[in-house]
């Protein structure tokens, strides 16, 4: 299998000895993990931790605007690791947030270089104390979900875990998130990091909602601890509750991020 989304050291939130590396050394170990993109948080290469986990780009793109020269020294730094390694397995991609005003955080003289582009809600301005209800959270997801996927990403990152904590998931959502990635050719992701009980159970259905369409499925562990590089059991476990099997997927390959 190969790894879509996962993380390195170059990324604020993952472990400090997680390094290429070691990605390097688990793909040589292993018999069924086959391949992984690199995918460090863009907020981690163009913003010091402090501005990164303040999330005011979010709010105001203006912020990236300031950081773009210093992210990018940082990104070119980073591509140009990841190509040291000279594999045949490990790609350089990138995990995007996008600012509320409609604008992916990261430079897009990069694009053709990564491969994947995923973009990612970790953080929106949305909650009960600025006026919201429940279901204005859930529509103001979905705009800001279609914006970015209309923005040229390749995969939507765990389309469901943001929401997930935010208001309750029904089928009408999760078809509405299964349609926009449809029109857009947009792969969903099924990422095994950070698994609550309520977003299982809404992976499940999205999982079965997306193969009967026989959408693009990308596998992602988002590893951010070295126990977690190229462990798929939470996707076989799923697949097998769903009572699917990898054949019945339409799974995202190399050639669809232009690899």
């Amino acid at each position: 299998m190969i790894d879509f989304h996962s993380h390195t050291n170059r990324s604020y939130c993952a472990d400090k000895d997680l390094s290429l590396d070691f990605y390097e050394q688990k793909l040589s170990e292993s018999s069924d993990f086959d391949g992984v993109c690199i995918t460090d948080h863009g907020m981690a290469i163009y913003f010091p931790d402090s501005v990164a986990w303040s999330w005011e780009y979010i709010k105001d793109s203006r912020i990236f605007d300031n950081h773009r020269d210093f992210g990018n020294e940082r990104l070119e730094k980073h591509l140009k690791n990841v190509a040291l390694l000279n594999s045949k397995s490990i790609y350089c991609g990138l995990e995007v947030e996008m600012s509320q005003d409609g604008k992916l955080i990261y430079d897009s003289y990069f694009r053709r270089k990564l491969h994947p582009l995923i973009g990612s809600v970790h953080y929106l301005f949305v909650s009960n104390e600025y006026g919201y209800l429940e279901k204005d959270i859930a529509g103001f997801w979905l705009e800001h979900n279609k914006k970015l996927m209309e923005s040229g990403i390749d995969i939507l990152g765990h389309p469901l875990r943001w929401i997930s904590s935010h208001a309750k998931i029904d089928d009408s959502m999760i078809e509405q998130i299964l349609n926009i990635a449809q029109q857009n050719s947009v792969a969903i992701e099924i990422n095994s990091h950070n698994i609550t009980k309520t977003l299982y159970e809404a992976d499940k259905k999205m999982i079965i909602m997306a193969a009967e369409r026989g959408l693009k499925i990308s596998l992602a562990v988002d590893a951010h601890k070295k126990v977690q590089v190229g462990n798929f059991d939470f996707h076989n476990r799923l697949f097998k509750e769903c009572g699917i099997s990898l054949k019945d997927l339409n799974l995202l390959n190399l050639k669809d991020i232009g690899l």
